[in-house]
């Protein structure tokens, strides 16, 4: 049996009705075999149910913004003349017509300057938001729909901002931004109005639950996440799970270097990537975070699972949820050297109603998160945690 069958087998009776009717919670999953014992492996991708339908991405594509802004920033560097001296640390001021301007950043505890580079630190250890927003505006909304194409996510749509309701086309406009260079001169990009772009042709049921919520308004059926002129953000998890099997961290220096220039980035861009994807809220300097509010599996909620087969188990990841849906993407690896790729996706809400908060986060996404990566390290990692 391939693996993947047997770590569902290792669920448990507890998700025998979960597996038995997959459609139900829209569960999808992704597997990789990575490395063993410090040697890369050429083992195939197993899937389950993968790209059967339509997910929210939610939080996920703020990798693809944080990757995105560090292929821009390089490919402006490389054009010399004053672009030469921009770089992730630049300080930025962002421009919105009728609304003030966003010049500083408060949680930087470095002179508080707003940069590219402390948007991606917020984006990804804790999945803020308002961070995640002025990377989409750096890059424009054929910015970054540009970029992924040019990496390969042809199945992929970013259409709008994240918890920042506006129209469809206030979406695709993108504000005038300053970049203050060291020597004291200014570069200065545009306000952008994208175009409206095809939506994906493979998108299947993106009618969504039995109500929504529109503007505190409760509308009964579906919400339809394809919306002519309303279409939310698409990618698919075979994408996202190929990504992070691009992204993961390499054995030698060599290797890194290699996937690196893969990806069009520099070899500390990808380092930048690992580590703010891999560190835990609490050890973070800055910005800083309070353990409380944000434990070690905020977002990261397959690590107790890997915890509970190595104690010293980490995770390289990116977690999204909203509207009900929760998909994780990540490499977990052990202290043997052993690692593997497991994506999921999945939708928890038994209600059916979206946009009212009644999701089954911590009830059944979170424990599934668990429960598989506990499953997947075990099944691969058997006899090899020292």
């Amino acid at each position: 049996m391939a693996a993947l069958g047997q770590i569902l087998d290792r669920l448990g009776p507890g998700w025998t009705h979960v597996l038995q009717a997959p459609e139900r919670l829209r569960l999808q999953i992704c597997l990789t075999p990575l490395s063993r014992a410090g040697m890369s492996l050429n083992a195939p991708t197993e899937t389950f149910r993968a790209d059967a339908e339509y997910f929210y991405p939610a939080s996920t594509v703020k990798l693809l913004a944080a990757l995105c802004v560090l292929r821009r920033v390089r490919a402006l560097r490389a054009q010399g003349g004053a672009w030469s001296g921009f770089s992730l640390d630049t300080p930025l001021a962002f421009f919105p017509e009728n609304a003030e301007p966003i010049t500083a950043d408060d949680t930087n505890l470095e002179g508080g300057e707003l940069t590219l580079r402390h948007c991606i630190r917020r984006a990804l250890i804790v999945s803020e938001n308002p961070p995640h927003n002025r990377l989409y505006e750096f890059l424009g909304h054929e910015g970054i729909n540009a970029e992924l194409q040019g990496l390969g996510f042809t199945g992929c749509v970013i259409n709008h901002r994240l918890d920042d309701v506006r129209s469809p086309e206030q979406q695709r406009t993108t504000p005038r931004i300053v970049a203050m260079l060291r020597d004291g001169s200014r570069l200065e990009i545009p306000h952008r109005v994208g175009a409206v772009l095809p939506y994906p042709r493979d998108v299947r049921q993106t009618r969504i639950g039995s109500a929504f919520f529109r503007d505190g308004v409760r509308i009964e059926g579906p919400m339809d996440f394809a919306a002519v002129g309303e279409e939310k953000n698409r990618v698919r998890l075979s994408d996202l799970h190929a990504l992070i099997c691009r992204l993961h961290p390499r054995g030698s220096p060599a290797e890194h270097d290699a996937a690196a220039r893969d990806l069009q980035l520099a070899s500390e861009d990808l380092s930048f990537l690992h580590e703010c994807m891999t560190i835990l809220p609490r050890a973070s300097v800055n910005p800083r975070y309070d353990a409380d509010q944000y434990p070690d599996d905020y977002a990261k909620p397959m690590l107790p699972g890997v915890h509970a087969v190595d104690p010293n188990a980490r995770i390289t990841n990116k977690l999204g949820w909203a509207y009900g849906f929760v998909t994780d993407t990540g490499v977990l690896w052990n202290t043997a050297g052993d690692a593997f790729a497991l994506s999921f996706s999945l939708w928890a809400c038994a209600g059916g109603v979206l946009g009212n908060d009644d999701y089954e986060y911590d009830s059944v996404a979170k424990v599934f998160a668990a429960d598989l990566a506990r499953a997947a390290a075990a099944h691969l990692w058997e006899s090899k945690v020292r």
